[in-house]
């Protein structure tokens, strides 16, 4: 079951490299990345530190790789003894800062088969299992005998140049049973790049990057270190979200307790101004009587004031008063002095003819209508004594008119008794 897991996830990522996307994220994380302080890569990224292990026939070769370039730590006897090996290698394994190192047996070129094939390009996303069924074409070797592992050198579509490396089978599981005698699992068998021809035994080994390990007998190493930076780092991001979402949440929430405040004091406003329009309404009615009543000047005392002012020979026989404006309607024997009397009376003003004057012949009469303006808050003129000649005396009866009983019939008398009897009034 693992191995099958195993599989469908390197045929997963073998298809994510072959896409677009990968180029492009691999592309801006080189870009990106020298932009991180070291102090910070350090804390995230997994050690680049190695165990590079080289062997000749007499000797096993300890190597320390890290950024700083490869740097030899001991040299071990093929034949020693065992525990002074083991011990000398965990003495070797502490040199290195950031824990356990993987170990990294690197093999010589000579020992395996190395060639280069052409593949077709829309089989790099399932290439290890196509490049299986060549094996047993492309080289003398059967699948079932070899470890192999390759490495994609060209991209040349409609082709893949693919460096194919093979190691039989039992000479690395040699290496491997004798690296766990040592003490050691490794994580990794690769192939020294350097030239062997040219160089010592003891020369620096320069692993291609490859691994013909199985990955069933691989130690899978992992960092505790980074393992917990990175915990910690995904907590911090969890409680940043927490306290971002709680923060939203809470303005949310004040948001909708100010708009539920707003709502109800302007729902109060509303109140407040429709009572205030109410009471002003209320109260323009209250005081539409009293405004009229100071305002309209009193029927019955302008009657008296106007009746005291008409001459004996002027008759009456429309009386109207349309809110401060007096109209009279009648006959005199001189029409102008009735303008000239009302104009004196300090209550009206600017009185003048509606019309022309016309004359009835049947009356010897002139015919007159007549406008003025009354001042609501002046009060009449008293007239001089002996000139008050109409309120006197009774004009039919000769009879006195009595003010001090009941002055508003007094006044509706003495002008009923100024209107003509012959029933023009």
């Amino acid at each position: 079951m693992i191995a099958q897991l195993e599989k469908l996830s390197a045929m997963i990522r073998a298809r994510y490299r072959a896409t677009g996307i990968a180029r492009f994220l691999q592309w801006w994380k080189g870009e990106l990345a020298p932009l991180i302080p070291p102090r910070i890569k350090r804390l995230f990224a997994v050690p680049h530190e190695q165990l590079l292990i080289s062997a000749t026939d007499q000797h096993i070769y300890l190597w320390q790789a890290n950024e700083a370039g490869n740097q030899l730590l001991d040299t071990l006897e093929r034949d020693g003894d065992i525990e002074q090996s083991r011990a000398r290698i965990v003495a070797c394994l502490d040199e290195f800062q950031e824990g356990t190192p993987a170990a990294i047996y690197c093999v010589p070129g000579d020992s395996v088969l190395n060639k280069t094939v052409r593949m077709p390009a829309a089989a790099e996303a399932n290439l290890r299992q196509a490049v299986a069924f060549e094996i047993d074409r492309q080289t003398p070797f059967s699948v079932k005998d070899v470890y192999f592992d390759l490495l994609v050198t060209d991209r040349d579509p409609p082709f893949l140049g693919v460096d194919l490396v093979l190691g039989q089978r039992g000479q690395i599981d040699a290496y491997v049973e004798q690296m766990k005698s040592l003490g050691l699992r490794l994580q990794g068998i690769d192939v020294n790049g350097a030239d062997q021809a040219t160089s010592h035994a003891s020369a620096k080994p320069e692993p291609k990057g490859i691994n013909l390990l199985a990955r069933e007998l691989r130690v899978r190493k992992a960092n505790k270190r980074v393992r917990m930076n990175w915990a910690l780092a995904g907590v911090a991001f969890l409680l940043l979200v927490i306290v971002m979402a709680e923060s939203l949440y809470l303005r949310s929430q004040t948001i909708t307790q100010l708009q539920a405040q707003r709502d109800a004091m302007r729902s109060e406003a509303f109140r407040v101004n429709e009572l205030r329009q109410q009471l002003g309404d209320e109260l323009a009615g209250a005081n539409f009587l009293a405004d009229k009543r100071a305002n309209t000047p009193l029927t019955l005392e302008v009657l008296a004031g106007v009746t005291t002012r008409i001459p004996e020979d002027t008759w009456v026989q429309r009386f109207q008063i349309n809110d401060k404006e007096l109209q009279l309607q009648g006959l005199s024997d001189g029409a102008q002095k009735l303008v000239e009397s009302l104009n004196t009376s300090g209550v009206l003003s600017d009185t003048y003819f509606k019309g022309a004057i016309s004359s009835d012949q049947r009356l010897n009469k002139e015919r007159f209508t007549a406008a003025s303006t009354i001042d609501p808050l002046a009060e009449f003129v008293p007239l001089p004594v002996g000139q008050d000649e109409s309120i006197d005396q009774d004009v039919d009866a000769g009879e006195p008119i009595d003010l001090d009983k009941n002055p508003e019939s007094a006044v509706v008398e003495a002008a009923s008794n100024a209107l003509p009897q012959s029933g023009e009034g």
